[in-house]
């Protein structure tokens, strides 16, 4: 059904009701979209940064002079 549950059934681990399981189930979810989007907006941020300093430079290639 899950990849929780796919993960405690190939343990061997024991199966909690079905309804705690989905709220633990909820509760991953949402940890992980949250995670992610704050890794997201970290990677776009930064991208949006760089992309600020290659403008403002117009010798961006040739930084070495």
């Amino acid at each position: 059904m899950s990849a929780i549950d796919g993960v405690s059934g190939a343990a061997g681990g024991s199966s909690t009701s079905t309804q705690g399981q989905s709220q633990v189930d909820q509760a991953v979810g949402a940890m992980a979209q949250s995670m992610f989007e704050m890794m997201f907006n970290q990677l776009m941020q930064t991208t949006n940064a760089f992309q600020e300093t290659m403008q403002d430079d117009p010798d961006y290639p040739n930084n070495y002079d």
